[in-house]
């Protein structure tokens, strides 16, 4: 898990992208936010979401979100709902759980457990549901081979299944998020995304015609910024 835990700290440092946002609750912890359309205007309006499906594994709920109910960088424009990704040691694989809008649960898949009393609430089944990992392809696919899954993988799926109508490109930039960044930070931010969706790129993604557009806009405002940055840099130090 410790490569995991790499590759999650890796990520939880970018921001800027359209479709979602994400933040690090310490080493074993991403939270991902993802916007439930592409449109502000559906958020008005009532649309069918395909559901979630969760999957008891016989394991203890993750740590709630100390950040539940606050506003994330992507509420502004339109609804959102937020994911934990957990890569904890002692479960020796990551799991992703549902952290808001538990509307998007379906159904519970049992395992060796006993079935449900048929009394037992829809509300207080999507509750208890909220406690189980979520059934990820990706996350099946880390167990055959860990080295071959990203996380990056994981929050693709998160945003193309979560999202209404899944975008071109689940990894696209929004490029007025760095305007009112300070210049190092932008220079730092670029950097980081360029090396974030260069890899994206040679990885062979569907969408990686859209990647590539992003990774020469990127990298255009990243070196002409960081040329006005060493100027600066340069006249602080003759003054």
């Amino acid at each position: 898990m410790d490569a995991f835990a790499k590759d999650c700290l890796r990520v939880g440092v970018l921001q800027g992208f359209q479709h979602f946002s994400v933040y690090l609750r310490g080493r074993e912890e991403l939270v991902v936010s993802v916007k439930n359309s592409q449109s502000k205007l559906r958020r008005q309006q009532s649309y069918y979401y395909a559901p979630f499906r969760v999957v008891s594994h016989g394991l203890p709920p993750a740590s709630p979100s100390a950040r539940a109910g606050e506003k994330t960088p992507l509420d502004d424009t339109c609804g959102v709902t937020e994911f934990l990704i957990g890569g904890y040691a002692r479960y020796k694989c990551p799991y992703v759980w549902l952290r808001s809008n538990e509307m998007r649960l379906g159904t519970v898949r049992e395992g060796d457990e006993e079935e449900e009393e048929e009394t037992t609430s829809t509300e207080n089944k999507k509750s208890k549901a909220m406690e189980l990992p979520l059934e990820l392809r990706s996350v099946e696919a880390w167990k055959e081979n860990s080295q071959a899954v990203k996380v990056s993988d994981i929050i693709e799926e998160l945003v193309m299944t979560n999202m209404h109508t899944p975008p071109s490109n689940p990894f696209a930039v929004d490029l007025s998020y760095m305007d009112d960044l300070p210049l190092r930070e932008r220079v730092l931010l670029t950097g980081s995304l360029a090396n974030f969706l260069r890899e994206l790129y040679m990885r062979g993604k569907t969408y990686k015609d859209s990647i590539r557009k992003d990774l020469e806009s990127i990298l255009e405002r990243h070196f002409f910024e960081l040329t006005l940055l060493l100027r600066d840099s340069s006249r602080d130090h003759t003054y």
